[in-house]
């Protein structure tokens, strides 16, 4: 068996490189079944199989081992959808227990999520599952939490009663489907296994990697220790180092397609700085772009250009949705979609149309018709009305009838189904002349966390840094989380910081 690294500083064309591994397996007689394409994250794995079958031609039906780590081991077990763990499981659990649960665990199996953070009884479960996933004692887990609300007792009361419940309904979790496959999973034999995002798996994933290495003759590691922020959910970049630097090949994707010059030294001048880590020489792009110091966001031209904000935590990016709403932009929520639903903006230009004298179509007419304000008898005669009519088009006049009122002197919030906060919005977002554009947001709001892999011309990395955030103890874990922000940056940098944060990054 030989084993090979691939070192991706950020975008070096990791991906690329990686398809074209997959190129050459096709090409020496390897068939598709036999490749195996893993990750953690459910985005590697899509943009893999999408790339594969557009650039390579390869059929999604013999795919079937591009995937992440949970649909692998939920494939190879031959689970089912009901077998997993769901929110109205926790829902139910809540209940019982008396504690507030946030349907910890994710929904889909694709989606490489052992938990998420949120009520008391999501803590307790968290501090359960972070602890089977390093493999380390649940005491352990529970004394680095460091969390005053947090009680011993009733944690072991929690995971008891949870442990006691997937017993009686028969389920499983995410970190018990890693587990199981551990035991019994039947494992694939591969010609090649591709491990991307590597510096992000847990030990539990590595154990599962390493069963699958056992009926694997190649293996292909991808990933970069400077990337590795996932910290909290337990990776530790060390393992990946290490099989690095062992391994029978290992090959620096030395130059960056995305990254400018003046960004690139900002962005080594931090990561440098990062204990135990692989140096790695590239070297960025021609153009020399920017970076610049800002205390206040508002400083910025967000009205020019393309743009990524980047927060440091939820708490911080939600704040500045608030704020970004107030100054009428629309924009891209990663995790949330978009700031107004496409569809609203859509009824209210249809409306605004209409009023304006002109006509639109049948499909826009219906949807403006079903946000309007009217009672239950009137709903109904005009549905039947709707309905009968064979026009391909219509006016404000058909829509009058309906209604049973004059509307064309109306403005549209007067009548339609909108808060008075989506009012005052939506209001900006149109005096703006901001447009959708569904493929490429003009404003992207993001975690750091969210926004690994994404790129865009301007980023806004927000250092506004509180006790809570700066992780003062751990600052090679900070220095990683500031130049994954940093690198997103094709043109300029715009760091934004608090001047008078005690609590500032210690580079």
């Amino acid at each position: 068996m030989t084993v090979s690294a691939y070192l991706g500083p950020p975008g070096t064309g990791k991906t690329y490189t990686l398809i074209n591994i997959v190129k050459d397996e096709l090409q020496k007689g390897v068939p598709p079944e036999r490749i195996g394409f893993v990750s953690f994250s459910k985005k590697a794995t899509e943009e893999a199989r999408t790339r594969a079958s557009r650039e390579l031609m390869l059929d999604y039906k013999k795919m079937v081992n591009f995937r992440t780590l949970h649909s692998l081991a939920f494939r190879q077990l031959g689970l089912t959808t009901e077998a997993v763990m769901r929110s109205s499981d926790f829902q139910r659990l809540e209940k019982e227990l008396g504690l507030p649960f946030t349907s910890s665990q994710s929904m889909n199996v694709n989606d490489g999520e052992f938990f998420r953070l949120g009520g008391k009884g999501d803590m307790y479960l968290s501090i359960y599952n972070m602890a089977r996933v390093r493999k380390i004692p649940m005491q352990q887990q529970f004394n680095e939490t460091n969390n005053w609300n947090l009680h011993v007792n009733e944690m072991q009361h929690t995971i008891q009663a949870y442990k006691d419940y997937k017993q009686t309904l028969e389920k499983i979790d995410f970190v018990d489907m890693i587990e199981l496959f551990l035991e019994v999973g039947e494992v694939p034999v591969l010609d090649s296994l591709i491990v991307d995002e590597a510096q992000d798996l847990v030990p539990l994933q590595w154990d599962m990697v390493d069963r699958l290495i056992s009926r694997s003759k190649n293996v292909f590691y991808a990933g970069d220790d400077d990337q590795a922020i996932y910290e909290w959910m337990g990776v530790n970049a060390s393992e990946f180092i290490s099989r690095c630097k062992s391994a029978d090949n290992s090959v620096v994707l030395d130059k960056s397609y995305r990254v400018p010059s003046s960004v690139h030294q900002e962005a080594a001048s931090i990561i440098k700085n990062v204990s135990g880590r692989i140096d790695k020489a590239w070297s960025p792009r021609e153009e020399v772009g920017g970076v610049s110091y800002h205390y206040k966001l508002n400083e910025l031209p967000l009205h020019e250009g393309q743009w990524m904000i980047l927060a440091r935590t939820n708490y911080i990016a939600n704040k500045i949705a608030v704020d970004l709403k107030n100054d009428g932009f629309l924009f891209w929520r990663n995790g949330n979609g978009w700031s107004v639903a496409k569809s609203t903006l859509d009824i209210v230009r249809g409306f605004t149309s209409l009023t304006r004298g002109q006509e639109i179509d049948k499909d826009g007419f219906a949807k403006v018709w079903r946000k309007i304000r009217v009672d239950r008898k009137v709903r109904t005669a005009g549905n039947r009305l709707l309905k009968a009519s064979e026009e391909d088009s219509f006016s404000i006049e058909f829509l009058e009838q309906l209604v049973q009122r004059p509307l064309r002197d109306k403005k549209w919030f007067e009548i339609l189904e909108v808060s008075d906060q989506e009012r005052i919005y939506i209001t900006s977002v149109l005096e703006s002349g901001e447009k959708f554009d569904e493929e490429n947001p003009r404003v992207v709001l993001s975690t750091i966390h969210k926004a690994k892999g994404g790129e865009a011309d301007n980023v806004a990395l927000l250092l506004e840094s509180t006790k809570a955030c700066c992780t003062l103890t751990e600052p090679d874990a900070e220095r990683r989380v500031f130049y994954v922000g940093a690198t997103r940056a094709k043109e300029n940098l715009f760091i934004v910081d608090d001047p008078e944060s005690k609590w500032r990054f210690q580079w």
